[in-house]
């Protein structure tokens, strides 16, 4: 390795069970759970191009245990976790970090009245694809509190 890294600053808060992916120049982390117990839904994204930090809000629902995937258009798709206590999370969220928005992502899957949503679930991995012109996100196995699942589940999104 030719050049060693440097140190950046540090979030703001120490935590685990987060998400960090890459949408465009950002990266981004969401979620998490501190040291405390506490579940978090803040968005904190690393500007790539200027390497600072900014706080970029916070999430409808607070989780850790959860997937995300970042699209072509760079927009990110959130999907499970857990929020604490008994709650479970079997829904999706798209958020655009280009407008700090998140939007209930059941309005853009086109087939979830043919297949219906996958059981609740957290530490479950996921991945998009784009075949034929139609983005196509899998969900593979995972857990909640009845079982470990290996089962896949496939949704399409809409244009």
């Amino acid at each position: 390795v030719a050049n060693a890294s440097k140190n950046l600053a540090k979030t703001q808060n120490p935590k685990k069970s987060d998400q960090a992916l890459s949408s465009g120049i950002y990266l981004m982390i969401h979620g998490g759970k501190m040291i405390d117990g506490t579940i978090l839904k803040d968005v904190t994204l690393l500007d790539l191009s200027i390497m600072q930090w900014h706080n970029h809000g916070t999430s409808p629902s607070s989780l850790c245990g959860h997937s995300s995937i970042s699209l072509d258009s760079g927009d990110v798709i959130i999907y499970g976790g857990w929020g604490g206590n008994l709650d479970i999370s079997d829904s999706f969220s798209v958020y655009s970090p280009k407008s700090n928005r998140f939007i209930d992502c059941e309005q853009v899957i086109k087939n979830a009245a043919d297949v219906g949503m996958p059981k609740p679930r957290f530490s479950c991995c996921m991945c998009s694809y784009n075949l034929e012109n139609e983005v196509s996100v899998m969900v593979f196995g995972g857990v909640n509190f009845e079982e470990d699942l290996c089962d896949s589940f496939k949704v399409t999104l809409a244009d």
